[in-house]
């Protein structure tokens, strides 16, 4: 049931995002923008997604692109454009969340993410968090504790948001 509520409610979505392209033909230079923010909105909420629903998001931000350059665009132009593929995006999107539940006094504490500290070195002074995978799979705390846990030490123990982002770029 929760499938089927779920598949329904992307494909609305979906449609959603290619009726706005549409609607914001005229006004070009904020269309891409507009859609590209829903679709990073997308990618915390709709995840787990399958590959064929991955696909149909990527050709949407592919029509985004041929909006910028004016031309039919396929996953080689974003690099033009200084873009991510929606997978990176959304291994990003994790990352930033999964940070921000981690370090920001903020969060509420009933939804961070369980840690435990393992040395990265036989250094005692260098402690790198490890995120605890929870034993359901298929959730937003699995799929954050493997994306966080991938990360290098030295990544994992940055506490600067700014600083963390510019070090995860390279590694998507």
């Amino acid at each position: 049931m929760v499938k089927s509520w779920s598949h329904g409610y992307f494909c609305c979505f979906a449609m959603m995002l290619n009726l706005t392209l549409a609607v914001l033909r005229k006004l070009k230079h904020l269309a891409p923008y507009h859609v590209r923010t829903q679709l990073d909105y997308t990618s915390l909420i709709f995840d787990p997604l399958p590959a064929y629903q991955l696909r149909r998001l990527q050709r949407v931000q592919n029509v985004c692109a041929g909006f910028v350059l004016r031309k039919y665009a396929n996953e080689s132009d974003l690099v033009t454009l200084i873009w991510l593929d929606i997978a990176k995006r959304r291994k990003l999107s994790v990352l930033k969340l999964t940070f921000k539940s981690l370090n920001d006094t903020n969060f509420s504490q009933y939804l961070r993410p369980s840690t435990h500290a393992v040395p990265a070195y036989n250094i005692r002074s260098s402690v790198a968090p490890l995120l605890r995978i929870p034993k359901e799979s298929g959730t937003f705390q699995d799929t954050a504790a493997t994306f966080f846990n991938s990360l290098p030490s030295h990544v994992r123990n940055i506490k600067d948001y700014g600083l963390f982002c510019k070090s995860i770029m390279p590694l998507l």
